[in-house]
């Protein structure tokens, strides 16, 4: 088997914390993959760092090699048993943010007296970091036109920032995120991919949700779970396909090993579908489990 670098969300992805039923082996299975030599595996979330190290003790969730967190802003390698921080990873971000808080960014939103803020609401202080700003907004809210508000209120202030909107499906509240304008997901992805010595050919990144897109509709071979909502999952195939990209994206079913698709058994679903090479194992593995 080749080398594999696993890239997934956590969330209702890799984690079971959506409304929909896990598939019992699923875990296991994911667990066993991880173990091999050929693979190396990175979990990338909206979580922050302490929230992230949380969820792998509570769902016991196999080390990775490396977190990206914090949608995309902050980087962790692990490093004999140690995660350490990507300094560079840091350095190329405060270059284009100027700020000490996010609360600076968005007192200065706020003082241009921006209607796209009436709807939302900042999200409590740990769930900010020095590189993000994050707000939430009722689930009846247009999230592209939040994001389009907001946009154009940083454009009024010359200044230049990646917007993401998503949906939290399960607390049915939406989430708005700033960040400097060099992060998000797929850009820190792609960071650690040159960093690590893998290669684009050899990575599969698994989501389920809007702050996942622009991973889903890059180049990047890619896996929404089957538990992902419809919306997100028409909004993935519109976009890949007008980029011509539709290749790169795979949306779990189930079916394979007799699995449902949805969170962990999407994404063996996802590894099987891009890397056939690992069919074998996969098939030994659940056969094991039964």
């Amino acid at each position: 088997m080749k080398p594999l670098f696993i890239c997934t969300d956590l969330d209702r992805t890799l984690i079971p914390n959506g409304h929909e039923a896990e598939s019992p082996m699923a875990r296991e299975i994911f667990r066993h993959l991880s173990t091999l030599p050929e693979v190396s595996i990175a979990y990338v979330t909206g979580r922050s760092f302490p929230l992230t190290i949380e969820a792998i003790s509570r769902f016991e969730l196999p080390q990775p090699d490396c977190i990206v967190c914090d949608v995309g802003t902050r980087i962790f390698v692990r490093q004999q048993g140690l995660f350490l921080e990507d300094e560079k990873w840091s350095n190329i971000l405060a270059k284009c943010w100027p700020f000490e808080t996010p609360l600076e960014l968005d007192q200065k939103l706020r003082d241009t007296s921006c209607t796209a803020l009436t709807p939302l609401t900042l999200q409590e202080p740990e769930k900010q970091s020095r590189f993000k700003l994050s707000y939430y907004f009722q689930i009846g809210e247009n999230s592209n036109q939040l994001v389009s508000g907001v946009k154009q209120t940083l454009d009024m202030l010359s200044f230049e920032a990646t917007v993401v909107g998503s949906i939290d499906e399960v607390k049915r509240r939406g989430l708005l995120d700033i960040l400097p304008i060099a992060a998000s997901k797929l850009r820190a992805v792609e960071h650690l991919i040159s960093k690590l010595g893998h290669s684009h050919e050899q990575t599969i990144f698994s989501g389920d949700s809007g702050n996942d897109l622009d991973v889903m509709i890059s180049h990047l071979p890619s896996v929404l779970v089957a538990n992902a909502s419809t919306s997100v999952k028409e909004e993935a195939h519109r976009l890949s396909h007008s980029r011509n990209l539709g290749q790169s994206l795979y949306v779990a079913t189930g079916g394979y090993l007799g699995m449902n698709g949805n969170y962990s058994a999407g994404i063996i679903e996802g590894v099987a579908h891009f890397f056939p090479d690992y069919n074998a194992y996969l098939l030994e593995t659940c056969n094991e489990q039964n």
